[in-house]
């Protein structure tokens, strides 16, 4: 797949669910490509899988954070999968059930034998990076997958506060030994950043 300029939106033409897992699968090996989106609860996660497939109701939201606890496939124009990990770091969550959400995604990044082009870590901008984000950064440096992070809900943020909070995420990247290149500020409400980070994962 290729980007063509101000072609984003058109760029993905079928999206759909074709299963959740919890364990060893076929489809983790299949052939096809995978982008794995990973982040805590309530960051936009599926808000910014659905801003990037155009199809708003693909990959489930709640206002219950912690409600995806499957490994999620959905088939991008039959050429990739977008593969949405659980969520994690929601303090009401039991803590065995937090634990098994832990397990699973780096079982995903480590021992599931999925090779994902990239794996992008949403953050929520105005939080930055939280003790798990840089934990679950460990596993993915450690693993040598390739990194995109979006820093989601710019929209909330002045630009004074967009440019302080940004600053202190790239610093942190940096210091994980991760390009700050690899940030895209985001906004899934208002689709800002959209053709960026579809640059990086298809350009």
């Amino acid at each position: 797949m290729s980007l063509e300029e101000n072609t984003a939106e058109h760029l993905i033409t079928s999206a759909q669910f074709v299963k959740g897992i919890i364990g060893t699968d076929p489809i983790l090996t299949d052939g096809l490509p995978q982008i794995a989106f990973v982040g805590r609860s309530n960051v936009g996660k599926s808000s910014v899988i659905n801003v990037l497939t155009n199809k708003k109701g693909l990959a489930k939201s709640s206002s219950t954070p912690g409600k995806t606890s499957e490994i999620n496939f959905f088939r991008i124009n039959d050429e990739l999968y977008f593969v949405d990990l659980p969520g994690y770091g929601y303090a009401k969550v039991k803590p065995q059930l937090a634990e098994k959400f832990r397990k699973r995604i780096i079982w995903y990044l480590s021992d599931s034998g999925a090779l994902p082009e990239y794996v992008v870590l949403i953050l929520d901008t105005r939080r930055g990076l939280t003790d798990k984000d840089r934990d679950l950064l460990d596993i993915i440096r450690e693993e040598k997958h390739p990194l995109v992070v979006v820093a989601n809900k710019i929209d909330k943020l002045s630009q004074k506060e967009k440019h302080a909070l940004l600053s202190e995420i790239e610093n942190e990247i940096q210091a994980l030994s991760f390009s700050k290149e690899c940030i895209v500020p985001f906004s899934a409400m208002k689709g800002k950043g959209k053709t960026e980070l579809f640059t990086k994962l298809f350009g």
